[in-house]
């Protein structure tokens, strides 16, 4: 009788399993929006994924602009930018049309 080593998780599965996939996510929101305008504000809506501080940095480092004002399922009709996240996947919206 032989006994088999217990399987381990590769260090790269294990490390893409307890952290986000930041260069996919800020790709995806150039992608869907190339370019914002300096302080713009960013409405994150859905079921979202990952914790509120996490995609602030992350859509002010994909940008560059520290001053982007990042906001969560409230301020649409506000917004200069809208991405939603549906079963876990980032999808873009359109933001509400001003009256002036």
């Amino acid at each position: 009788m032989t006994l088999a080593a217990p399987v381990q998780p590769s260090p790269v599965r294990l490390f893409l399993s307890t952290h986000p996939p930041s260069r996919e996510l800020a790709g995806r929101m150039r992608q869907l929006r190339p370019n914002l305008p300096r302080g713009a504000r960013v409405l994150f809506g859905g079921t979202i994924p990952y914790r509120a501080a996490y995609l602030t940095f992350l859509t002010r480092a994909a940008y560059a602009d520290p001053t982007l004002q990042v906001s969560f399922r409230d301020g649409l009709d506000e917004a200069d930018a809208v991405f939603v996240f549906d079963d876990g996947c980032l999808m873009g919206g359109q933001p509400a049309q001003r009256v002036h």
